[in-house]
């Protein structure tokens, strides 16, 4: 017998059942604050930025690697301002799949504003959620126009959505602006405001701690070491002579340094996280790494 499915896509799903009743008012307080982190609504004063928070779909979580963004764009698309947690972007590949990674973003950053704003009806890159997940604040399409935030002048400020630049034109300017804030931020960040995630390796003096800043959702690596067997082995001026020489590197070859902490017990070093792997574990897998390996898909 001939029956008439309705499919509905699960992102549509979610947001619709995340608008359903009166957001909470500390969820309100919460949302108001990231959306004063997020550099195109700069030009919103507070009571703007709750008024948007109290009108928002609602906060949507993604499990770790899932997909929030490939294919086609529906038919009420959703504006992503990330809360917690980061995202992974990437070019659009060979049969609809992610390609050549743009960029990781991480809280106050966003994604999904220049299809709305273009009227696309596809995607021409992919979002997937990072390796601890992501939770975002979403914000109705037709809310996102009536916010006025297209460049309209040849300069386009940093208060404004370009819609000019190609995909990888324009990831990349917000990589090099939220890169330059994160290490800024990190370098105040405090050790009791860390939470361990899990461990990522181990070595003779200590071990290195996945952990999340608390207020923000940033993700670092933090290397702890013995201050007894350091000096054991009288590791000291290496140490420091370590910390100097990270401090002053930058490379974006090289994970960043953005500080040191200090107990009783343990010297720690706040740095970048880096989740690819080890690379030579690599080395080992692959035995002959050429240039286009390197570089990435």
């Amino acid at each position: 017998e001939d029956c008439l499915v309705f499919v509905i896509p699960r992102k549509e799903f979610k947001a619709f059942f995340s608008a359903v009743g009166t957001h909470k008012e500390q969820d309100i307080s919460d949302w108001t604050k990231l959306l004063g982190e997020v550099t195109v609504l700069q030009t919103l004063v507070w009571q703007q930025r709750q008024e948007l928070a109290r009108n928002a779909t609602g906060r949507l979580a993604f499990a770790p690697g899932e997909c929030v963004i490939q294919g086609q764009v529906g038919e009420r698309p959703q504006w992503y301002i990330i809360e917690k947690g980061d995202c992974v972007v990437n070019t659009l590949g060979p049969s609809g799949r992610g390609g050549k990674e743009l960029a990781n973003l991480q809280r106050g950053s966003h994604f999904g504003e220049r299809a709305i704003l273009r009227g696309d009806r596809a995607y021409d890159f992919t979002v997937h959620a990072g390796p601890t997940g992501m939770t975002c604040l979403a914000i109705d399409g037709d809310i996102l126009r009536e916010l006025g935030l297209v460049g309209r002048s040849p300069d386009v400020g940093d208060d404004e959505i370009d819609l000019k630049k190609t995909t990888s034109e324009y990831y990349r300017a917000k990589v090099v602006h939220k890169s330059v804030v994160k290490e800024l931020m990190a370098k105040e960040v405090e050790m009791d405001a860390l939470d361990v995630i899990q461990v990522l390796g181990a070595g003779g003096f200590g071990a290195v701690n996945l952990v999340r800043e608390r207020a923000r959702g940033d993700c670092y690596a933090l290397k702890k070491m013995s201050i007894a067997q350091l000096a054991a082995q009288d590791m000291q001026r290496r140490l420091v002579a370590e910390r100097e020489i990270m401090a002053a590197l930058d490379s974006k070859f090289c994970m960043r340094f953005f500080r040191s902490f200090k107990d009783a017990e343990h010297v720690y070093f706040l740095l970048e996280v880096a989740m690819g792997g080890d690379l030579l574990q690599i080395r080992h897998e692959r035995r002959e790494l050429f240039e286009g390996a390197a570089q990435g898909p």
